[in-house]
């Protein structure tokens, strides 16, 4: 009996810290789609709990979930399963996708002609065009997305699913041969990442480590920690130079 009591105790600890990001900020997590508001206003990043109506969010039952929007512990389209993460939005489109450019000839690695991996995962809801409350058994209301006139969520990265502007994703940083690809580059095994090794911000592809919008990102934070939700301040490039050795 103790020892089970003692197992239940210390799964509702991990609970706690596990939601600590979306579930007790106090409406300053973007992602929570649960609470009522923005986690910011369409035009300030710094600015915080402005109201957003979120009926959106509620499952069969009636009931509205912070997690649902985008995972679900049991397989409800293999599809998006197969993208991992136990994933339950719908996924950004696999076509006519603007990606960055190399204009000035100065990157060695090739960008792939499509966004991969979580890269993809994210702009399900930041490419402009997909709806936010296309989830789940969810079709998705038209005009509903993260750009649309319907949401005071802040806008997306992209309008119209162009990447140009943006820092490229979906592009290989090191193969699981070579610690990177570029000398300008540090080696996947530096540690720059709050004492994490430079490839635990990448992701592993069939031998190959990809940057991703997760690489610089964490979407499970709120804004109290960090405002653009990057995994490292940027005070003095620190979030830059943990990839460039400049």
């Amino acid at each position: 009996m103790m020892k089970k009591l003692l197992v239940t105790l210390i799964a509702l600890g991990f609970s706690s810290v596990a939601m600590a990001g979306l579930g007790t900020d106090g409406g300053n997590a973007p992602h929570n789609f649960y609470d009522g508001v923005c986690g910011s206003d369409a035009n300030d990043y710094t600015a915080v709990n402005a109201a957003c109506d979120e009926s959106w969010n509620t499952g069969a039952s009636g009931t509205q979930e912070i997690c649902k929007v985008c995972h679900t512990p049991h397989m409800r389209d293999s599809g998006m399963w197969a993208a991992a993460q136990l994933w339950n939005h719908e996924l950004a489109n696999d076509t006519s996708w603007t990606m960055y450019a190399d204009t000035f000839g100065t990157l060695d690695a090739d960008v792939a002609t499509l966004p991969t991996g979580k890269s993809k995962l994210c702009l399900g809801c930041h490419d402009g065009v997909t709806a936010l409350d296309a989830y789940g058994t969810h079709t998705g209301t038209a005009g509903f997305d993260i750009d649309g006139t319907a949401l005071d969520y802040r806008a997306g990265v992209t309008t119209g699913k162009n990447l140009g502007s943006s820092h490229p994703v979906s592009i290989i940083y090191a193969s699981s041969t070579d610690v990177r690809a570029d000398a300008d580059l540090r080696s996947i095994n530096a540690t720059t990442f709050d004492g994490a090794a430079v490839s635990t911000a990448l992701e592993l592809i069939s031998g190959n480590y990809y940057i991703q919008c997760t690489s610089c990102h964490e979407p499970h934070q709120d804004r109290t920690e960090n405002k653009y939700l990057t995994r490292l301040p940027n005070t003095g490039s620190e979030l830059c130079l943990a990839c460039h050795d400049k």
